[in-house]
């Protein structure tokens, strides 16, 4: 809204705000927290630093519980990976590092091994579209899964489940 204030004044034009608000609701931002599936829920989001992080997670966690949230997980290598490891081990039952498909790619054993000094329930997989496939099948109609941590991994599995 303040974007579409400030071009109606530099182009002396007026926006209509019911137009825009109405505009501004049918909108959606792939892998902005994006909603996959409700039951059990399935959430992409593609928070890619520790502050995008615990903001997603700490509104997350007003409505998911911690024993029953799912992390599946990649980074590139230029994050604070040991924050984003507590941070999310802060908030999730399980986790499950992955690599996302870029050379920039954060190696997935060296995350896992950092996540492991804090939580025991974490494990790697090479393969995003396994992973994401062996978490959702054993997800229970109460848990939820967060798929988070990189455009690159949010954008293999949105083309996984035909989303793009």
């Amino acid at each position: 809204y303040f974007v579409a204030r400030l071009f109606s004044k530099k182009r002396s034009k007026t926006i209509d705000q019911n137009i825009l608000t109405r505009v501004l609701e049918k909108e959606t931002w792939p892998g902005r927290l994006q909603v996959i599936s409700r039951t059990p829920g399935i959430f992409i989001d593609v928070s890619h630093n520790l502050h995008g992080i615990n903001a997603t997670l700490s509104f997350l966690s007003k409505f998911i519980k911690k024993e029953k949230l799912h992390i599946m997980i990649g980074l590139v290598r230029d994050k604070d990976y040991k924050g984003i490891a507590k941070t999310i081990c802060t908030y999730a039952a399980s986790i499950t590092v992955c690599e996302p498909d870029t050379e920039r790619k954060l190696d997935g054993k060296i995350f896992t091994r950092e996540i492991k000094k804090i939580q025991k329930n974490v494990q790697f997989s090479k393969d995003s579209r396994q992973a994401y496939d062996s978490i959702r099948v054993k997800l229970k109609h109460d848990e939820s899964l967060l798929v988070i941590g990189s455009h690159y991994l949010a954008g293999t599995l949105l083309k996984i489940i035909n989303l793009t």
